[in-house]
């Protein structure tokens, strides 16, 4: 029997924000210097923060006070939502899971939610700040997969691409 190697998709950010937004199209966006500004601004209400990664991917950095919510949109439904949460700002790594959690939280009512743009791997790309599971300030991100992983710079991945699984596409 012949081996069968399987070509992942091309990847881009284009690419990927293209699918996003014709996947999500009713969950609003922040770009990583618009989410910045906002933590920044001691007039404005801060923002929830919500991590939807790995329990091991939100240990090895995520931003600053932000809680974590499973990955899996079955989990999402046993969130307790506060009554009136202010804002929302969901992030991932790249911004998949986050976009389709701001679009379910608006189809629970939610108004003020949005995903960040590019995500994580965005986010530090572009210098955003970062703490590591001890509170302290990192510059390391776990990359994820072998896939999306190569959208994170490579001296910001905690571990090397070829230490992951290959994703599923």
């Amino acid at each position: 029997m012949a081996s069968c190697k399987v070509t992942p998709p091309p990847l881009s950010w284009e690419s990927l924000e293209k699918a996003i937004q014709e996947r999500f199209p009713h969950a609003k966006s922040l770009s990583s210097m618009e989410l910045a500004r906002w933590l920044e601004d001691s007039s404005r209400n801060p923002p929830v923060l919500v991590d939807l990664r790995s329990v091991e991917e939100y240990e090895v950095s995520h931003l600053r006070g932000a809680i974590r919510v499973s990955p899996r949109p079955q989990a999402w439904r046993l969130w307790r939502l506060p009554k009136d949460p202010g804002p929302i700002v969901a992030y991932d790594s790249v911004g998949w899971r986050s976009a389709a959690f701001v679009e379910e939280l608006t189809r629970w009512g939610v108004e003020q939610a949005w995903y960040l743009k590019r995500g994580l791997f965005g986010w530090v790309n572009e210098g955003g700040k970062l703490v590591g599971k001890d509170g302290r300030p990192t510059r390391k991100v776990h990359p994820g997969d072998s896939y999306y992983g190569r959208l994170l710079a490579p001296d910001l991945r905690s571990i090397p691409l070829e230490r992951l699984a290959p994703p599923i596409y």
